[in-house]
């Protein structure tokens, strides 16, 4: 620091290992020099947070493409945090071929997915669609550490419906003053799931 500037100084450290750290200043001859213990403590404990963004809460109708969001946060109070950038693998035991995608148009499947979250990343956005009526859970994992393993229970409801169905009589030829059935009149939405109405 010259002599005709600001005595002060703005630093920063960093500390990659626990423990206590010694900040040793030195100056020119006739200056005292100075230290200070500085105690680095472990990081706080993460997990992965699995939740849906628009709508914020399930139930989701099947077909529709709706947004998710994987983060990286605090275990003790869901803040988000990432501290090193974070290996994730993203897994779901839906029944459709197609579930996890990576525009909100729901065009281009990525399968079961893994990616990294970094910092100015977190939390990362994707988008899923269902097209079975089922309860989906959405599991996210750091097999590498860094946090804990998240997970979400989503439940996909019947679309509304678009066509109505008469089950199958049984026989396609009628006699004439015969009585056949019973057949069934329901609806279906646009994927093919049975609508109750």
């Amino acid at each position: 620091i010259e002599a005709e500037q600001e005595t002060r100084s703005g630093i920063y450290y960093k500390g990659t290992q626990t423990g206590d750290m010694s900040l040793i200043t030195t100056g020119p001859t006739g200056v005292s020099s100075s230290t200070n213990v500085v105690t680095v403590g472990p990081p706080p404990p993460l997990k992965l947070l699995v939740a849906l963004v628009s709508p914020a809460t399930s139930p989701i109708a099947a077909g529709a493409c709706v947004g998710l969001q994987v983060g990286s946060v605090e275990v003790a109070n869901n803040n988000p945090l990432i501290i090193d950038p974070i290996v994730v693998g993203l897994s779901s035991d839906s029944t459709s071929a197609d579930f996890f995608f990576d525009s909100a148009a729901c065009t281009t499947s990525v399968g079961v997915t893994s990616f990294t979250i970094a910092t100015g990343q977190n939390p990362r956005n994707l988008f899923i669609k269902n097209n079975t009526a089922e309860t989906v859970t959405i599991t996210a994992i750091a097999p590498f550490g860094g946090a804990a393993t998240g997970s979400a229970s989503i439940v996909v409801n019947p679309g509304v419906p678009t066509t109505v169905v008469i089950s199958d009589l049984g026989t396609t030829l009628l006699l004439k003053n015969t009585c056949v059935g019973p057949f069934t009149v329901f609806h279906r939405d646009a994927v093919g799931n049975g609508v109750p109405v």
